[in-house]
């Protein structure tokens, strides 16, 4: 009967907004994971560019 069909597809219904909930949990913890990483990757390459390079450090040296 339609009652029967209503709550079948109430709880197909539920079953797929719990596993979309997970889903998007699970990737909004991905989402700060690679935004820690850009973070730590462009502090990293900020640290490089402060730092001398080998080539021009041995450039000054043999003058």
């Amino acid at each position: 009967d339609i009652e029967t069909a209503l709550r079948t597809e109430a709880s197909a219904l539920t079953q797929i907004h719990v596993t979309v909930t997970k889903q998007l949990a699970r990737l909004v913890m991905e989402e700060h994971f690679l935004a820690q990483m850009l973070r730590d990757a462009e502090q990293e390459e900020q640290e490089l560019e402060r730092q001398p390079t080998d080539a021009g450090s041995q450039e000054r040296t043999m003058r």
